[in-house]
């Protein structure tokens, strides 16, 4: 999987004959990475879509939201950091982590921060 990032710089338009130029940086990918992404992704829709069905005032659907910009934010660190050499450890939280986050710890975390807010439930 390619992930590709394109600079342009434009000429100014005070500057005549200055010809733009155009730079492309290209980071590579594993591709491990996309077979575990595959998984969580299955996870990742099928729980909103779930969580979106629930009659709770949307405090279910807060909750997978808060644990979709978690899971992503990780991934996101995991690829920057080791984006050609996935560990195991890596791929097997890809691939199963997001109903660990979205059930376990962040349902507390969200009640939490709501309390120290001066929200009861």
């Amino acid at each position: 999987m390619d992930i590709t990032i394109r600079r342009t710089r434009r000429a100014s338009p005070c500057r005549t004959g200055d010809v733009g130029t155009h730079d492309e940086m290209t980071r590579q990918v594993s591709k491990e990475y996309w077979k575990a992404l595959k998984v969580s992704l299955v996870f990742q829709v099928v729980f909103s879509f779930l969580s979106g069905l629930f009659l709770d005032g949307g405090q279910c659907a807060q909750w997978c939201a808060v644990s979709l910009a978690a899971w992503w934010g990780g991934f996101l660190m995991v690829i920057l950091r080791r984006p050609m050499a996935p560990t195991k450890a890596d791929l097997f939280l890809i691939r199963l982590s997001f109903p660990v986050v979205c059930f376990f710890i962040t349902p507390f975390l969200t009640i939490y921060v709501w309390k120290l807010r001066g929200v009861e439930f």
